[in-house]
């Protein structure tokens, strides 16, 4: 385990631990965690957590595809061995889609809040249909009132147009672009 680092943060502590990234050839993301990072920190525990695309929600939901397990040989019970140093209450673990190589649970699913969610609908792919529906019985197994929105997305072979995968400042959704979703005129 890491040694745990806190920073206060308006009176609450937060750990900081830094996810272990394999070398992609994109040097601005390679080095990014440390760069933003203001001290040293611990690195995360978890050897491969899909860079850090994890998707988290109220009262210490963490969301992860499965590939968690397999690039880290542990079964789900292992992960409550991390709950303490993750703040974790609850892993919500996933089948992420056949041809998606990444393992970013952000591509697959967003919490928009406590009982609302919005899941990847893949409109290229019928299988991908069938792995969001289980996606969406494990979110309704632990929230039984959760409201899913199915947000369509395309892909290509291995190339996924996610419009979930964005980055959110405050009200404000900033959705990348796609070749392969292009405005048909």
């Amino acid at each position: 385990m890491c040694p745990v680092k806190y920073s206060h943060i308006n009176g609450h502590k937060i750990q900081w631990c830094i996810p272990r990234i394999e070398k992609m050839d994109r040097p601005n993301d390679d080095q990014l965690f440390s760069l933003i990072c203001a001290d040293k920190h611990p690195f995360s525990p978890i050897e491969f957590l899909a860079q850090g695309n994890m998707v988290t929600g109220s009262n210490g939901l963490i969301i992860v595809t499965d590939d968690v397990l397999t690039q880290n040989n542990l079964a789900t019970k292992d992960l409550d061995n991390f709950k303490v140093v993750f703040g974790v209450h609850h892993w919500l673990v996933f089948s992420g889609f056949k041809n998606e190589i990444t393992g970013h649970a952000d591509i697959h699913i967003r919490v928009l809040g406590d009982n609302l969610f919005a899941v990847a609908w893949n409109l290229s792919s019928s299988d991908d249909r069938d792995t969001s529906m289980q996606l969406i019985k494990k979110l309704k197994l632990y929230k039984p009132d959760a409201k899913i929105l199915k947000i369509p997305i395309r892909s290509i072979n291995e190339q996924y147009a996610s419009l979930l995968n964005w980055i959110q400042i405050d009200r404000r959704l900033l959705i990348p672009k796609y070749d392969i979703t292009k405005k048909k005129i």
